[in-house]
This record gives C-alpha cells, structure tokens and sequence, in this order.
C-alpha cells in the first residue's frame, strides 16, 4: 500500500509520499494528524482504491474512494449539528454525521488493509 501525508506550512503542502506502507504505519500516519501541520493522509491499495483520514487531533473524516472515482464517507460518532476540523488544510464545519473518532479511523484503516471496509457503514457522497 502507498500512502501521502501532508505538511502545512503556512499555505504551503510540503507532504510526503511512502511506498510499501504496511497497517503499523498506516497507524502512525493516523495519529499525526494534529489538524495544524499534518491534517491529511491517503492511503492507495494495489487494487486502486484510496482511503483518505483528515482531521486530528482526536476527531476526523474518512473517506473511501473505489477505482471508478466513486466515493463514501464513513458514518459518523457524534451527535449534534456541525463540528469544526481542518481537512487537508482548511477548516471546515462538518455535519457530525460524517465525524469519526480517529480510533475509529484507525479501525476503518485495519478493516482497509484486509479489503473488509464494507463491514462498516458508509455515506455515498
């Protein structure tokens, strides 16, 4: 699996990509995201799908992209009306629908790696 993860700079993305990733450091990438300097990471498996998590330190978004350029975002944890993260770089104020605790984000990236994300429930965009 191949992964990106960004590094904000001001407005400038002086990420990095990765060859080979395997879950543990798939894992790590997750838990950088701090929703300053690191607010993204995509994951691409061989078969052309993308897991992307955005978002940190303790909330974000995941989304599922298929080789079609079909996408999901994973059901969301939390009650409410809208919560506030920073997503590839800019804030946004999400529905709490499609927030996940970056646990579950973990999780979603376990489920990733064994081709079994269909288990959990998704949003199509």
């Amino acid at each position: 699996m191949q992964a990106y993860a960004d590094r904000r700079i001001g407005v400038h993305d002086l990420g990095q990509g990765y060859d080979a990733v395997d879950l543990n450091a798939a894992t790590l990438l997750i838990r950088s995201l701090d929703s300053a300097e690191r607010t993204l990471v995509c994951f691409t498996r061989n078969d052309d799908w993308v897991l992307m998590v955005a978002g940190g330190p303790t909330k974000g978004v995941v989304s599922l992209v298929d080789p079609n350029g079909v996408s999901s975002t994973l059901a969301g944890e939390f009650d409410g009306p809208r919560i506030d993260l920073c997503c590839g770089g800019q804030w946004a104020d999400f529905d709490a629908k499609f927030v996940v605790s970056l646990e579950m984000a973990e999780t979603a990236m376990d489920l990733f790696t064994q081709n079994a994300e269909s288990t959990l429930v998704w949003h199509k965009d």
